[in-house]
């Protein structure tokens, strides 16, 4: 027992160490003798003496990063009880280190100072630098330090552990009142949608979809929704503003518009203008352009009304079925911002009362190619009838 409580008093006194000497923003350099002095001490891991091998072993923690090189060599050793004890002392070593780092972050409160903290380099592309995102990043790293390092190391195995992740906090949340999770925080979310941003990470489809649904947690839906670009929400909108895959670039506008994001119509007139993207993307970016007041988009709108891009099939209730290529979610929203009735355009939808389905792209189409037919005929005629622009 006294040996535990010694161990665990030397790695307080060695995280103490560190914070003071990186009280500067700087991680201190090993010298060329402490270095040295480590490999001395990892090579005496394997003494026939006990006391030797303890006091290397104790020693080395001591020396915390001035032996991290030496100790990481260790862990190779041809000596199993070198490879042993060195891989023992590591995690200890590296998570000083890794503490070492953030405070060094901490204590450059202007930014002026490079480091290498995992992360940092895609963060402040997406986030930015100011004192919030530096704090948030802070917290972000110290509370998931080994995502973080996998998102930097190794960013298919990251992907891997946002799945497992997720597939955990679904089965949290589907056992209301369980007692293991109080509720969903942003710092929780925010480094897996960083590991999403990251195209190397492979995560799936399915995970994506599954992650995107947390957003209606209250904890975060509050934060996407409130007025201001917090370090979170650019976190969340940088995420989406880097999607390539139709299908998930759909989700994520659909999700935005569910929610009122207040900052989504930027992101969708990105879209409806990028003609790289392909149907889902274009025709929910439509329907967010056109329900916050896209008047001014009517031209753009316009440009669609060829494209036939599957974007869905449908049923509504028992009765009503139909399908939607963009050019319906063109026409759709095109009636809605000149102040006609889609009930004379027979829109599938507009059967039934309330008009509840009017923003949600994939229910904006027809039952029969004929009534499609018919209904941009009508556009055509109310459009030749409209008194054309002065020059």
């Amino acid at each position: 027992m006294r040996s535990r409580l010694y161990f665990f008093s030397l790695v307080s006194a060695f995280a103490l160490l560190l914070t003071t000497r990186t009280a500067r923003g700087e991680v201190p350099s090993p010298s060329a003798e402490e270095q040295k002095r480590a490999a001395t001490l990892v090579r005496q891991l394997s003494d026939r003496s006990y006391r030797v091998r303890e006091r290397a072993a104790k020693e080395l923690l001591r020396m915390g990063l001035s032996a991290k090189k030496a100790v990481e060599e260790g862990t190779k050793d041809t000596d199993p009880e070198v490879r042993k004890r060195c891989a023992d002392l590591l995690p200890d070593i590296l998570q000083a280190e890794f503490r070492a780092r953030l405070e060094a972050f901490r204590a450059d409160k202007d930014g002026k100072k490079q480091h290498d903290l995992p992360g940092w380099k895609l963060y402040r592309e997406i986030v930015g630098t100011d004192r919030e995102a530096r704090e948030f990043f802070l917290d972000v790293c110290a509370q998931n330090a080994s995502l973080m390092e996998l998102l930097e190391k190794d960013p298919a195995r990251a992907g891997a552990a946002v799945a497992d992740r997720c597939d955990q906090l679904q089965m949290l949340f589907r056992v209301p009142n369980s007692g293991r999770i109080a509720s969903l925080r942003p710092v929780d979310l925010a480094p897996m949608f960083l590991i999403l941003s990251e195209p190397r990470s492979g995560v799936p489809r399915q995970t994506t979809y599954q992650l995107t649904n947390l957003f209606y947690q209250p904890g975060i839906r509050n934060v996407l929704t409130a007025k201001g670009n917090t370090p979170f929400k650019k976190v969340i909108l940088g995420w989406m503003s880097r999607q390539t895959d139709d299908y998930i670039m759909g989700h994520v506008l659909s999700t935005a518009n569910n929610m009122n994001m207040p900052e989504v119509a930027d992101l969708a007139l990105k879209v409806v203008r990028d003609k790289k993207v392909g149907p889902h993307g274009h025709a929910h970016g439509m329907v967010i352009l056109a329900k916050n007041g896209g008047k001014k988009h009517i031209e753009l709108f316009e440009s669609f009304l060829n494209d036939k891009g599957n974007v869905s099939s449908f049923s509504i209730g028992n009765k009503l079925h139909g399908s939607t290529e963009v050019r319906d979610v063109a026409l759709a929203m095109l009636v809605h911002l000149t102040d006609q009735k889609h009930t004379e355009y027979d829109f599938t939808f507009s059967r039934e009362t309330g008009y509840s389905l009017l923003f949600n792209a994939p229910f904006l189409g027809f039952t029969t190619p004929a009534e499609r037919d018919i209904a941009f005929k009508k556009w055509q005629d109310w459009k030749a009838k409209q008194p054309k622009p002065k020059k």
